[in-house]
């Protein structure tokens, strides 16, 4: 009974210290010169492209569709800077404490579906004016599942939230492992919805080849960093369930 309370123990540190990986790890240290310049080159690149969306947009007049485009790319902000939130690396938020940053992800998350939302209900009513089919590019099934993923996903940050009041039923750290892979796929699924916009008529019938290679390079700039921490968060935490599985096989 003493080992069963003393594994149960090791049990809770181990989901706790997993849970305020991201909020201390190595957020207490000072950043470098060259840290800050790589995290304000990703906010500026974030910027960047939310300017260029928007100038696209409305350059040749404003339609219902021209509010499409940079509505998703408010999206896509909101997306990225949620989880940008609970990077040490972070500028932005690196001084809040881990519950302060859960309050700005859900803040977050909340106003980037309601532009989501929004931008959804604009394209489908556009194309009902117009007599065009629904989800008949690659851009547009894509953008459907993102958007489907993305309800999923949100479901699963409620669960991963309260995750200690089911923690009979699950233990909190594979709740937010599961939470944070499914986080992740969603936000490639949308990255690469984006991509395909990238490639769309509209965008070739606004742009160039040069404005295109632009905005490529600006994505890719801002996908591989946003997704290093996570990826590395996740990997930490089913490392943890792996060893917690091998101390619950010991003998008696």
């Amino acid at each position: 009974m003493d080992q069963l309370t003393s594994l149960k123990r090791v049990n809770m540190t181990v989901d706790i210290e997993c849970d305020e990986m991201m909020a201390k790890g190595h957020g207490d240290a000072d950043l470098t010169w060259k840290t800050m310049l790589y995290n304000s080159a990703i906010h500026l690149a974030i910027f960047v492209f939310t300017v260029f969306i928007t100038i696209l947009s409305f350059r040749y007049g404003i339609t219902l569709f021209s509010y499409h485009p940079p509505l998703m790319v408010g999206f896509f902000v909101c997306m990225t800077e949620a989880i940008l939130c609970f990077s040490n690396e972070n500028i932005l938020t690196r001084y809040l404490n881990h519950k302060e940053r859960m309050t700005f992800h859900w803040i977050l998350q909340i106003v980037g579906s309601c532009l989501l939302t929004v931008a959804f209900t604009v394209i489908v009513i556009s194309k009902n004016t117009k007599g065009k089919p629904h989800f008949a590019t690659w851009h547009g099934i894509f953008g459907l599942i993102a958007t489907i993923g993305l309800v999923l996903a949100m479901c699963g940050g409620v669960v991963a939230k309260y995750s200690f009041a089911i923690r009979k039923i699950i233990r909190p750290v594979t709740v937010k492992v599961i939470h944070s892979i499914f986080g992740c796929v969603v936000y490639a699924l949308m990255i690469f919805t984006v991509l395909l916009g990238v490639y769309s008529n509209w965008f070739k019938r606004h742009s160039s080849v040069t404005g295109a290679i632009v905005a490529n390079v600006i994505i890719f700039f801002i996908v591989q960093y946003v997704l290093v921490q996570p990826i590395q968060l996740i990997y930490g935490r089913i490392k943890n369930i792996y060893l917690r599985s091998n101390l619950y096989a010991e003998p008696q």
